[in-house]
C-alpha cells in the first residue's frame, strides 16, 4: 500500500471517528461539517473529497455496518437453524446480538436518539425479517401480523438499547435469553404477575 493511500485511509478513519463522537456530544443535528472538520482537524475539502455531506457519511456508515451484520448472520445462521428447536428464534437472535456486542460503542451512538433514526429503523427492519420469518398462519394469531411485528420488534429494540448502555452486565446469549423469555412468556408474567 502506497504511503499516500495510507493517509488516504487514516483521514477517513480520523473523520468517522470524529463524526460518531460528536453525534455522541451534540446529536445528529447539530453537527456541522465546520464543526466536524475542526474538531477532526482536517480541512473542509478534505472532507468533501471523501463525503458529499454528512448525511452520505452516515449512510455509508450504516451500509457498511449492515453489510457486516448481514454477513455475521449469513455465516452462522446455518449453525443455529440445523438444531431446531422450541426455542429456535432465540437462537437465530445471538449471531446479531453478539455482533451487536462486539460493536456496542458505535451501535449505541447510531441506535442513541441523539443519531438521526435511520440506522435504528434498519435495524428494527432486520429484526422483523430475522425473527418474525416463521409465523405461523393467519388462522393461529390472536393479532394482526403487523401489530404483532411492530410491538414485538419495537420491544426487542428496547431491550437491546437498553443492554447496550450497560453492556458489561449481561453477555448477547443471555440477553437473547430474555427477549426470548418476555416474547413467549409475556411482558407480565415476565414480570412475576400471575392470573
Amino acid at each position: 500500500m502506497k504511503k499516500q493511500d495510507l493517509r488516504v485511509i487514516r483521514t477517513d478513519r480520523r473523520i468517522r471517528e470524529t463524526f460518531l463522537q460528536l453525534i455522541d456530544e451534540v446529536g445528529f443535528d447539530a453537527v456541522t461539517i465546520k464543526l466536524l472538520t475542526e474538531r477532526a482537524e482536517v480541512n473542509r475539502g478534505t472532507f468533501y473529497h471523501h463525503y458529499a455531506d454528512k448525511y452520505e457519511l452516515l449512510e455509508r456508515m450504516t451500509n457498511e455496518v449492515f453489510e457486516k451484520i448481514e454477513a455475521t448472520f449469513e455465516r452462522e445462521i446455518p449453525f443455529v437453524l440445523i438444531n431446531k428447536t422450541e426455542d429456535s428464534p432465540y437462537r437465530r437472535i445471538i449471531p446479531f446480538l453478539t455482533f451487536l456486542y462486539e460493536h456496542r460503542t458505535l451501535m449505541r451512538i447510531l441506535l442513541s436518539p441523539t443519531s438521526d433514526g435511520m440506522f435504528r429503523k434498519r435495524v428494527r427492519d432486520y429484526m422483523q425479517q430475522i425473527l418474525f420469518s416463521g409465523l405461523p398462519e393467519q388462522g393461529e394469531r390472536l393479532v394482526p401480523e403487523n401489530y404483532l411485528i411492530a410491538y414485538l420488534s419495537a420491544a426487542h429494540l428496547g431491550v437491546i438499547e437498553s443492554w447496550l448502555s450497560h453492556p458489561n452486565e449481561t453477555s448477547p446469549d443471555e440477553i437473547a435469553r430474555i427477549i426470548f423469555t418476555i416474547s413467549m412468556e409475556g411482558p407480565f408474567r415476565a414480570a412475576g404477575f400471575r392470573r
